[in-house]
């Protein structure tokens, strides 16, 4: 299979004529887009077009859960974790309490 490059766009574009007297019901134009280049190592599985498309759907309100691919580990930032042994410093409220 040849390698791919190129822009993955999901976008919605509601007819803005849509009979609502509240600001609150417009729906807005969304446009959500990743550029991908398989050249350079990048995967594009239907994982990571799934990943991208809850995004976009996550964008126009929709609530959807975090699949076990979302829940992904950040090796960037491992220096951040916490160790066990940390103890935790309680502090006084300005009233003394």
């Amino acid at each position: 299979m040849s390698q791919l490059k190129g822009e993955m766009i999901f976008q919605i574009r509601p007819d803005y004529n849509q009979g609502v007297n509240d600001v609150r019901r417009v729906v807005p134009d969304i446009e959500y887009k990743f550029s991908f280049n398989q050249e350079d190592g990048l995967e594009l599985s239907t994982d990571e077009i799934h990943f991208h498309f809850n995004k976009f759907l996550r964008s126009l309100g929709y609530q959807i859960d975090n699949s076990t691919f979302e829940n992904f580990e950040d090796e960037d930032n491992d220096d951040l974790e916490l160790d066990d042994d940390t103890p935790f410093i309680e502090e006084e409220d300005i009233d003394g309490q």
